[in-house]
């Protein structure tokens, strides 16, 4: 087993303070690094470990000559790390040395020192020693999202069934390779026998494995202990490099069985949780139940466990009642057939003289549905002042004036035992096994008054007793500022209730009195304090009143609270839209549109021609958000009276709008004649030059052509900037010397927009050498 880290934050500077090889401290003065200049390794909070051969980069503007590298903590100088005769190469080579930090040193700096010019600074880093072993395992990968490489294998026992396959993790610190082997050790006396899993596989920090089917069981009473163990593969791995986590391995000599995790029986107290070993060594079965039971002397049987194929072989479990108990485990392939496992030993329960105290809730004056946290511990007996650590089943009622039980809150509560776990020393935990809660919020239809909440031990009738004062809430406040809105628009309604009660509410708004009233519903059985709602999409114009009412109705009367009613006008939508005046067919193009108030409401798009009842496309059916990217068609006709017509979804009447013409254009281009006006020779470098009208990135492709046919594609997918494009190419030196040869430029998804050069001579060339 391996120890824990050492929890360690000295300074750096203490630590190092007696090396050799520090300079003695001294102050660099300077102007403030020039803002082009930045060192750009290490980064912000990077950990960089010693024993790591790092390179340490920066960019120099205005630095020149030689430079020195130094190591600092805020004003302190630690070290000087090297020097170099360049200061414009960028890197320097550090090999951090294995004495440096104990464990950790926090916000280190790099400052790069150049004969001219500024100091450039690298941004704060940290400095870790590797982990003990240098790789750490863990099964439970939640530790290396907060610490990627701290896990804890003292604590994180893991138990598995021989044959099974499992997750593994692991954090890799120092110099330990990029590929690691995996082995599961056994040890028995003082024979230890290594059995290989993987030979080799990548390090980095997680792989499946599959657990040995004929391995030793392990675990608390077993002669055998087991690890599993990584090993970096390095031609000379230094000593401690590799890292272990304990298991517990069961399976090897009995296949099934539940059992108490004791050599024999055990004797303890009513109501004390036990640890039962539970083995189900198959693979779990589409559809299969697995049962984990207990029978008592009396002929009780109680249920521990049902449902699919339990991951975790143990099993915590507390005796209800004094008695003999034995377990058993069964399962159930839904056809009544199934395996059935009876256990050996037996738990002696007896009975239980633990006193349960319970705290003041943390309201004793409450109002209904309001949470009330309810706290309880348990002692040895009435003397004692240190509650156990141990925590049976408790049984939580509420009683009225006259005794009778209105609301059981629990019946046999186990509390599980909490973990408070420090994401950067995770081998520092923190276990509270002495406080129980859980919480109560009193149903509404409990009458208002006096109740008594009662904790007993689970089967006893000793309770431990105090009192709550409910009443009912009496009224509820809505606040929102009235306002004109429009169908479809949200609005943040915020409300309160009197006595902090926690009651969920409906909101609603209504038109009309007495038996014309409707009402329309914004929002069901709300838990919360503030809502935003949504005025229906079909609500019609006219006046209105917005309530929020309690969900639940109160006491005897079962009557609801609600809210005074906020008057509010619902207004016809209006829409605008709007776009630019002119797109060039084939190009992405913007429309907006907006609500007169605020709705939300989808729309229609749709394209228009001329003076035109019926659309000549439809751009979208459903389009939210008050813009829409349309890509306009390639082969929509130019035009100067276009328009786009959007109108509202959902509302009666539709509000809709038109936006001002649009004129759509169809892209040209045209090659310029003049570079070929004398002719090109083969191996000769020529630049094509053109210009797009209607599109100002048109991409293009080049191709060259002897009469009709290509003999060569020049280039594919060449951006026209600002309307204007070139491509530098050169001739093939494998073309048949003529006159009809011509450059052809077009765009890349319509074909309709081309144009080539005029006819040219192509050369052979006859350059002689002398």
């Amino acid at each position: 087993m391996l120890p824990r880290p050492a929890r360690n934050r000295r300074r750096l500077g203490t630590l190092v303070s007696a090396a050799a090889i520090f300079a003695t401290a001294m102050t660099t003065s300077g102007s403030p690094a020039h803002a082009a200049a930045a060192v750009t390794a290490p980064t912000q909070d990077q950990a960089w470990r010693t024993g790591d051969t790092r390179n340490v980069t920066w960019t120099a503007d205005g630095q020149s000559g030689t430079f020195t590298v130094e190591l600092w903590k805020a004003t302190e100088r630690l070290a000087t790390l090297g020097a170099g005769t360049d200061v414009t190469t960028g890197t320097f080579r550090w090999t951090i040395p294995s004495w440096m930090p104990e464990l950790v040193v926090e916000d280190v700096q790099i400052k790069i020192v150049p004969a001219v010019g500024d100091t450039i600074t690298s941004a704060s880093f940290d400095l870790r020693k590797p982990d003990i072993g240098g790789i750490m395992v863990c099964w439970h990968e939640v530790h290396l999202q907060y610490a990627p490489n701290v896990c804890v294998p003292n604590f994180q026992w893991f138990s598995t069934w021989n044959g099974d396959t499992v997750y593994l993790a692991w954090g890799s610190n120092g110099i330990t390779g990029t590929e690691v082997k995996i082995d599961v050790v056994q040890i028995e006396g003082s024979t230890t026998t290594v059995v290989p899993v993987l030979k080799k596989t990548p390090n980095d920090g997680r792989e499946y494995i599959k657990i040995p089917s004929k391995l030793k069981d392990s675990g608390w009473y077993a002669p055998v202990d087991s690890y599993i163990r990584i090993t970096p593969l390095l031609s000379t791995a230094a000593a401690g490099t590799s890292g272990e986590t304990p298991i517990f391995l069961h399976g090897g000599s009995t296949p099934w069985r539940v059992d108490l995790m004791s050599p024999g029986d055990v004797t303890t107290l009513a109501g004390d949780r036990v640890d039962l070993e539970v083995r189900f060594p198959e693979t779990s079965v589409e559809g299969r139940t697995y049962v984990i039971g207990a029978t008592s002397s009396a002929g009780v049987t109680v249920e521990i466990y049902r449902g699919p194929r339990p991951m975790d072989p143990f099993v915590r479990w507390a005796a209800p009642t004094p008695g003999t108990w034995t377990f058993f485990a069964t399962t159930d392939d839904g056809k009544g057939k199934g395996k059935k496992y009876s256990s050996t030993r037996k738990l002696i329960a007896t009975a239980n003289s633990d006193e349960v105290r319970q705290a003041a809730p943390s309201d004793t004056t409450a109002s209904s549905a309001q949470p009330i946290t309810i706290n309880w511990a348990f002692f040895d007996d009435a003397n004692d002042t240190s509650a156990d650590e141990d925590f049976p089943g408790v049984d939580i009622t509420v009683v009225n004036a006259a005794g009778k039980v209105v609301e059981t809150v629990a019946e046999n509560l186990t509390v599980d035992v909490a973990a408070d776990i420090d994401m950067f020393h995770p081998e520092d935990v923190h276990l509270d096994f002495t406080t129980g809660s859980t919480i109560w919020r009193p149903a509404a239809k409990l009458p208002a008054g006096t109740y008594t909440v009662r904790v007993a031990r689970s089967g006893s009738t000793t309770y431990s007793t105090k009192d709550v004062t409910v009443a009912h809430p009496t009224s509820v406040t809505a606040t929102w500022t009235a306002r004109d809105v429009e169908p479809g628009e949200e609005i943040e309604v915020s409300w309160a209730l009197d006595g902090d009660a926690a009651v969920p509410v409906d909101i609603v708004m209504t038109t009309g009195t007495g038996k014309d009233t409707k009402t329309i519903s914004l929002g069901k059985k709300i838990d919360a304090t503030s809502a935003d709602v949504m005025i229906p999409f079909n609500a019609a114009a006219g006046s209105y009143k917005l309530f929020v009412r309690t969900s639940d109705k109160f006491g005897t009367a079962k009557a609801a609270l609600a809210s005074t009613g906020i008057t509010f006008n619902v207004v016809a939508p209006t829409i605008t839209a709007t776009s630019a005046s002119t797109v060039a067919a084939g190009a992405g193009y913007s429309i907006n549109w907006s609500y007169g108030k605020g709705s939300t409401a989808p729309v229609k798009l749709e394209l228009f021609k001329g003076t035109g009842t019926k659309p000549v496309r439809t751009i979208s059916k459903s389009a939210t958000g008050g813009s829409f990217v349309w890509q306009v068609p390639s082969d929509l006709p130019a035009g100067t009276d276009y328009l786009v017509r959007a109108t509202s979804l959902g509302m009666k009447p539709a509000a809709t709008d038109d936006t001002p013409a649009i004129a759509v254009t169809v892209p040209t281009v045209a090659v310029t004649d003049s570079v070929y006006a004398s002719g090109v020779t083969m191996g000769e470098t020529v630049t094509t030059t053109w210009t797009a009208t209607g599109s100002a990135d048109l991409s293009v492709n080049l191709s060259l052509l002897k009469g009709t046919k290509v003999v060569a594609k020049i280039a594919s997918k060449v951006t026209t900037v600002d309307g204007s494009g070139q491509f530098q190419w050169v001739v093939p030196t494998k073309l048949t010397a003529g006159d009809d040869y011509t450059v052809r430029v077009s765009d890349g998804t319509l074909a309709t927009i081309t144009d080539a050069s005029t006819t040219f001579t192509v050369r052979a060339n006859t350059t002689e050498l002398d």
